[in-house]
């Protein structure tokens, strides 16, 4: 699983361990029992955002976030994406906010960022370990036009026909210092049950540059914050 660089208290994220009690109370059915054998199959809601997500390759480790941007932006680069993160929280000589990078790599990196702001791209190899750092997540994401979301608003809207759409969206898994990001592709929901084995919630991973197929369940038990555009 490639990460990037990610530092921020666990305590601001949507923790989500008992999301099938919150479901009912607002009328999104999920059986605890399982879903009866043999019920015909009906599709209950569609999203699809297929249009607006390309396939990308993560080209860093630490450059999930990089790259998702780029799947829904394929005009930029995730080297241009970097420098545009760097230029925004660490030109203005802001402290090295990275376990992987000495202080004297990371200064070095941005002044040759100051004399040439090709630099993430030209030798990008050099900026390799330089994700999006935790504490200007947030910041960030904003400024790209994203903010953070609930999970009960997001199941919400891919789950009641009159809860409209949810828009682009990333789901970010916690792991320690670091997290990766992937993007919502669609979903479909059938019998309007999220425990029909038919129902299935999209991700683009471009840890893999792959469409994965996942249930709510694998979804309340990796993701731990959303953004939305």
């Amino acid at each position: 699983m490639k990460h990037f660089s990610l530092k921020f208290k666990l305590s601001r994220c949507v923790i989500l361990k008992y999301l099938v009690l919150k479901f009912a109370i607002f009328g999104i059915i999920i059986p605890l029992n399982g879903f009866a054998q043999g019920a015909s199959s009906e599709l209950t809601k569609e999203i699809d955002f297929s249009s607006a997500v390309t396939r990308i390759t993560q080209k860093y480790e630490y450059w999930c976030v990089y790259a998702c941007l780029e799947s829904l932006n394929t005009s930029l680069p995730q080297c241009t994406h970097c420098f545009n993160f760097l230029h925004r929280f660490y030109m203005n000589g802001a402290s090295n906010p990275y376990q992987l990078v000495s202080d004297e790599d990371f200064k070095d990196a941005i002044d040759k960022l100051e004399a040439d702001a090709d630099e993430t791209c030209n030798s990008s190899d050099i900026y390799e370990k330089f994700g999006v750092s935790g504490e200007s997540l947030d910041a960030y994401l904003l400024s790209e036009g994203f903010s953070e979301s609930s999970m009960v608003s997001f199941i919400r809207k891919i789950s009641k026909n009159d809860e409209g759409n949810p828009s682009i969206t990333f789901f970010i898994d916690m792991d320690g210092n670091t997290g990766h990001c992937v993007v919502f592709l669609g979903s479909k929901l059938y019998n309007n049950s999220w425990d029909d084995p038919e129902s299935k919630i999209y991700l683009m991973n471009p840890a893999f540059e792959s469409i994965r197929e996942v249930t709510l369940t694998e979804i309340n038990d990796t993701y731990n914050v959303i953004y939305c555009k």
